[in-house]
């Protein structure tokens, strides 16, 4: 009889360790997906020039997230994997939505600073050009004076 009671007690505490653990799997996975979540969240609330410089470093960040959150959904059962992955693509597709402005701006910004650099070359070589012009103006004035000056 001590002996039934005794398996069943250690055939208890190792189901208890099974349900425990895989608790604690789901457990993590929501907390990975939730932080990748926020993460998302956070940068739509970011200012957009703080993005554009820092981008990199959020690219890494937001990669090794994901990466976290898929991991920690592997060993899950289907039903609860197949939600966390929506979860996931979810955050992922916001994400990418993001990256597209994010990118769009700074192309335009950099056309932008490329146009008005262009700008301010032609207005200097036009200052140029108009010095040039002057001086081989007045070059032609004084010839032209120096010439009919010269003829009796």
């Amino acid at each position: 009889m001590k002996k039934s009671v005794l398996k069943i007690g250690l055939f208890s505490m190792v189901l208890l360790g099974i349900v425990s653990c895989k608790n604690k799997e789901k457990e993590l996975a929501e907390q990975r997906i939730t932080e990748l979540e926020i993460y998302v969240d956070s940068l739509k609330a970011a200012n957009a020039d703080e993005l554009e410089a820092n981008w990199d470093k959020i690219q890494m960040d937001f990669d090794r997230k994901n990466s976290e959150a898929s991991d920690a959904i592997t060993n899950l059962d289907n039903e609860t994997k197949t939600s966390s992955q929506e979860k996931i693509n979810s955050s992922t597709t916001k994400y990418d939505e993001l990256k597209v402005s994010v990118t769009a701006k700074a192309e335009v910004k950099k056309e932008l600073a490329l146009t008005e650099h262009q700008f301010w070359l032609f207005v200097y070589l036009g200052k140029i050009f108009r010095e040039e012009y002057i001086l081989v103006e007045e070059e032609f004035k004084k010839e032209k004076r120096n010439s009919k000056n010269s003829k009796p």
